[in-house]
């Protein structure tokens, strides 16, 4: 059983935003793209959020895509951080399971972390467009944060995987046109885990995509 909803994004973000805060201290959510986001002609509008039996919650229908701010406590605080991306095929963001409980994770491990919603469903070039997005905001926000912006990492799960392995090793290029100072800064993880990945292979052979040589 579960349960979908639609209601007000900005009220079930709050509440999401409350919860965390009691768990894992999320602090922030930032908003990728402030006016209109990449190769999109439908305007922003509130994502389909559902509830599964065991509370844990997926998110589809992202259009307005963002990620949130975990930070440790100061005493374990280490100045290193983590972008982690949940999987969900495209289809889906499996955000508890792969995305709050990591940053959970790595919080107790001293680690600030970025949880990102990309764009879904079917969304594969917005995605890393998002991710591209987030590093270089992350990066150009460190001294913010609290982070060393040449100790920034990356980890995904699934297609989130595939999206941290474009960034991580694909093409060099940006891949959206620049939107602020932010872009000026490197897309780069200084470092990545790529948890049962997808879509990294290609053909009978199944060779490397052309998209994940690098250049």
């Amino acid at each position: 059983m579960y349960i979908k909803s639609k209601a007000s994004f900005p009220v079930l973000l709050a509440l999401s935003i409350l919860f965390c805060q009691a768990l894992y201290a999320q602090t922030d959510s930032v908003y990728l793209w402030p006016i209109a986001v990449p190769g999109e002609t439908k305007p922003k509008s509130q994502p389909v959020i559902t509830t599964l039996e065991d509370s844990t919650t997926r998110v589809t229908e992202m259009t307005n895509p963002f990620f949130a701010v975990f930070e440790p406590k100061k005493g374990v605080k280490n100045g290193k951080s983590v972008v982690v991306c949940p999987g969900g095929g495209y289809a889906r963001l499996a955000v508890h399971k792969e995305g709050y409980r990591i940053a959970e994770w790595l919080n107790g491990l001293g680690y600030t972390a970025f949880v990102l919603q990309y764009r879904v469903p079917g969304k594969r070039d917005g995605a890393l467009q998002d991710m591209q997005r987030t590093m270089k905001l992350v990066r150009y926000n460190a001294k913010k944060y609290g982070i060393d912006p040449n100790k920034i990492g990356a980890i995904g799960f699934s297609a989130g995987a595939h999206i941290v392995a474009r960034a991580g090793i694909g093409d060099s290029l940006q891949t959206y046109p620049a939107q602020d100072a932010a872009d000026a800064q490197s897309f780069k993880p200084n470092c990545m885990m790529i948890i049962y990945p997808g879509y990294l292979s290609d053909g009978p052979n199944h060779t490397l995509p052309a998209e994940l040589k690098p250049n």
